[in-house]
């Protein structure tokens, strides 16, 4: 053997041992501040157990990790070669068994509801102060509850209407997984869905949703031996896959006044508003049905009602009232914005008053830059340069924004 290729060969093996070093030590994991002498949380595991893709699998250990109680959490920074964990909590059962009721809730909210968690804790003794506790959780979810049939019966004809009319956009299908969150956003979909359609005062405390894993057919008595069979056969089939039947209706006892149409009446505008009025001028304008109301003449009532909407008549529409809302915070001229509802009695009519609370109209800026340069023919330059910035948040009373910029800079040569 060369003494070049055994140089090389020695080389190559203290390489490969200093990376395995570097490996074992960056595994390790330093343990500050840990209780003495009481068992705390090392490490926590979660097995999921079912047939279920890799994907599936880690996604579901990840939203069941996030259950764990805050005390059997166990944190650690990952430094240059090492892990360091510090203030690791003391372990206690009673914390492993609320993380197996937060999670079994998680479950359930999914559309497990024949869980079975499980949990075992590994002591490791370390020395006679330093008691390392591994958790490890093995959680079977059991089949996931399909939904077989979904309906709507809210016994009103225009709610039922208009689910029947938008429930291709709904958010629960046949077959689907009983998740608490689909008919959460189902729900949240029929509100705004009715709102924009003159309901305002609907809410989903009007609504429920009933749901029954129970097939009645299955429970007519029968004599003849056949029927019992298919009974048997079907009872088997809804065991080896979970059904559920779901329909979402009013809650007895709802308010009626909630299932009006509402048309929009008054629209009012402060667009200047301010507390205190006295040496004001108060003024009112009608522009384009819509009342305004000024004290310091700040703004053009074109300004305003091409901003607006809705307007007098319309049936009460969520987004365009919504959509009047961003608008003004989005112009900048307003520091607040607040549009009231007020609901005349005995009537399907609202008023609508705009209030809206001016920013300060101008903003200044200012800052100071410096720069130095190396060059080998120039030399050193140094140069330093000055902004000046003004925003104008209502120009030309349109509440259009408008900046002016001023700048000014020198640079000094290399005898600076």
């Amino acid at each position: 053997m060369s003494a070049r290729h055994f140089y090389f060969s020695r080389f190559f093996l203290h390489l490969l041992a200093a990376g395995c070093f570097i490996l074992f030590i960056s595994s390790c994991t330093v343990v500050k501040n840990y209780p003495q002498g009481k068992p705390f949380v090392y490490k926590t595991n979660i097995n999921v157990i079912g047939n279920f893709t890799n994907e599936e699998k880690e996604t579901l250990e990840s939203r069941l990790k996030g259950q764990l109680d805050d005390s059997m959490r166990s944190r650690s920074v990952s430094q240059v070669v090492r892990n360091v964990m510090k203030n690791p909590p003391v372990y206690e059962s009673d914390n492993a068994d609320k993380s197996v009721i937060f999670m079994r809730a998680l479950l359930k909210s999914l559309g497990y509801f024949t869980d079975t968690i499980t949990y075992q804790s590994h002591i490791d003794t370390v020395n006679k102060q330093e008691y390392r506790t591994t958790v490890t959780f093995d959680v079977k979810p059991g089949k996931v509850v399909r939904i077989d049939s979904f309906a709507y019966n809210f016994k009103n004809t225009e709610l039922q209407a208009l689910a029947l009319a938008n429930q291709k956009n709904a958010f629960i299908k046949k077959g689907d997984p009983f998740a608490k969150s689909a008919i959460s956003i189902e729900l949240d979909r029929l509100v705004d869905m009715y709102r924009n359609n003159g309901f305002m005062r609907f809410g989903r405390e009007e609504m429920i949703g009933l749901w029954d894993t129970l097939d009645v057919s299955l429970l007519k008595p029968t004599f003849d031996p056949l029927e019992q069979a298919a009974i048997l056969q079907k009872l088997r089939e809804r065991r080896e896959n979970p059904t559920a039947n779901l329909e979402i209706r009013l809650k007895p006892g709802h308010d009626s006044s909630k299932l009006k149409k509402y048309f929009i009446g008054d629209v009012t505008v402060y667009p200047d508003l301010v507390y205190d009025t006295t040496g004001f001028a108060r003024t009112v304008e009608m522009v384009d049905g819509i009342r305004i109301i000024s004290y310091r003449n700040m703004f053009r009532p074109r300004t305003l009602t091409r901003n607006i909407y809705f307007k007098h008549g319309d049936l009460y529409n969520l987004k365009k009232y919504l959509k009047t809302i961003n608008r003004f915070n989005s112009l900048g001229a307003w520091r607040l914005v607040n549009i009231e509802q007020e609901v005349r009695k005995g009537q399907d009519t609202a008023d609508f008053i705009v209030r809206l609370t001016p920013a300060p109209k101008y903003s200044f800026t200012t800052n100071i830059e410096g720069s130095q340069n190396f060059n080998a023919v120039t030399g050193n330059l140094f140069g330093f340069g000055i902004n000046l910035s003004l925003l104008n948040r209502n120009f030309a009373r349109s509440a259009s924004q408008a900046t002016t910029s001023i700048r000014f800079g020198v640079e000094l040569g290399n005898q600076f």
